[in-house]
């Protein structure tokens, strides 16, 4: 069943083992893309109070109480920020994500990688 082989829209034969190879780069470029947009909202749009507290609560996952002892914040008050956090990530990334021009890999792009000359990094 693995020797199957599909028809591009070119009308280029490729094998399963090309199809998906060239799907995971898609993924892994669209990842890539968002991974960039959140930090770059998080480093553009935080203050550096925000940015803390949102890098340990979400990256380093330090409990509330170690944060809002870090900060000398009451409970209610690590909240408050972050729901002050979440809304304005909310609102960045909706407004990049909706007016972002930048398009995904080219055609080109695509059958380069499918023949071997692109570029992969699995993470």
């Amino acid at each position: 069943m693995d020797d199957y082989l599909f028809l591009t829209e070119d009308l280029e034969f490729m094998d399963k083992a090309s199809v998906n190879k060239g799907i995971k780069y898609l993924v892994y470029k669209k990842k890539q893309r968002m991974i960039d947009t959140v930090r770059s909202v998080m480093n553009n749009e935080l203050t550096d109070f925000e940015r803390n507290i949102a890098e340990d609560y979400w990256c380093n996952n330090l409990l509330v109480e170690e944060i809002a002892r870090k900060y000398n914040l009451s409970r209610s008050g690590f909240y408050r920020a972050v729901d002050v956090i979440k809304e304005k990530m909310n609102t960045h990334l909706k407004y990049v994500v909706f007016y972002n021009n930048e398009c995904p890999p080219t055609k080109g792009d695509f059958l380069s990688f499918l023949n071997g000359k692109g570029e992969f990094f699995e993470s």
